[in-house]
């Protein structure tokens, strides 16, 4: 059972994609600077909201 998790590799992708489009209105919303860089706290939070994303 997966909870709510995504199950294959592209539904993952897809739900990282998702997740990585909403990320300047993410950073908006909770009052922080998006880095045009990225940097790895951008990352972790990418995987992890990919995993529950739909």
């Amino acid at each position: 059972m997966t909870s709510g998790r995504t199950r294959t590799l592209a539904s993952f992708l897809e739900a990282l994609e998702a997740w990585l489009s909403f990320t300047p209105g993410w950073y908006a919303n909770h009052k922080q600077t998006l880095q045009a860089e990225g940097d790895w706290t951008l990352f972790a939070r990418a995987l992890s909201a990919a995993r529950h994303y739909e």
